[in-house]
């Protein structure tokens, strides 16, 4: 499994034609992800061939909504296939992050004249770490819910 990735797939009465105007009016249409406060659900772009979204939620960057609309077996009826994602930009946070933990740990122990290596600076870097990645996916978990949510509420509404 990769890191902060799922799938969903959907299936509405609504056309394409539907579904997409429905997105669009549940979405404040910018280019870029990037969080901004609005009374939309969404935040992203919608096109013929799908969308790519984030919830307009506090910590909705954490997530990323990309989708495919392709029409269903049925006369009004639209298959919704959506790829959920954790924003590059935490996965770029984490390497970071552990590199300078690791620089933390190692620098001052190289700078002693007398150097005895301690596993403890190793096991907090591996602890620390590892609480980090497990706060970013709980973080990713908790907000691709609540726009999956929000996003079959967009579809009932």
């Amino acid at each position: 499994m990769a890191f902060g990735r799922n799938t969903f797939h959907f299936t509405s009465n609504l056309s394409i034609t539907e579904v997409r105007q429905r997105i669009t009016n549940n979405t404040l249409v910018k280019d870029r992800l990037t969080p901004e406060k609005t009374n939309k659900a969404f935040i992203g772009s919608v096109d013929a061939a799908g969308f790519n979204i984030i919830s307009s939620s506090a910590v909705g960057i954490a997530c990323t909504l990309r989708g495919e609309l392709s029409r269903g077996t049925g006369k009004n009826n639209t298959h919704i296939d959506i790829e959920t994602r954790t924003q590059r930009v935490f996965i770029w946070l984490i390497l970071i992050w552990v590199l300078v933990v690791t620089a933390a740990a190692i620098v001052p122990g190289l700078l002693k004249s007398t150097y005895v290596f301690s596993p403890l600076p190793f096991l907090l870097l591996v602890f620390g770490a590892v609480a980090f990645r497990l706060f970013i996916h709980g973080l990713y978990i908790i907000v691709r819910n609540k726009a999956i949510e929000r996003f079959r509420q967009a579809l009932t509404a």
